[in-house]
């Protein structure tokens, strides 16, 4: 099948098949985008944080942080692949 002709639930199957080889690279890409963003932070602060993250109050700030970020990621990964179809003349805007 052409990739012009896969509905949308299609290639979200496909890329659930290609999640795990991604796992790695979004692993190490993490670490590393982390230890910048966190350069400047005193091990007193990063200890408070990791403390709080295991509070009933982290999880859930956690929680609703990691879905409001799926939600985006995901919104913004539909908007851009819709926008290639449209240039590609296999869809309407």
């Amino acid at each position: 099948m052409l990739p012009q002709q896969l509905t949308d639930e299609q290639i979200a199957a496909l890329v659930n098949q290609q999640m795990e080889a991604s796992r790695g690279f979004v692993r190490q890409f993490l670490n590393n985008f982390f230890a910048y963003t966190y350069r400047n932070a005193s091990n007193d602060d990063l200890t408070a944080y990791a403390d709080f993250t295991e509070t009933e109050a982290g999880r859930a700030f956690n929680t609703v942080l990691v879905r409001a970020m799926i939600d985006a990621m995901v919104q913004r990964s539909r908007a851009f692949g819709h926008g290639l179809m449209v240039l590609r003349g296999v869809r309407r805007t």
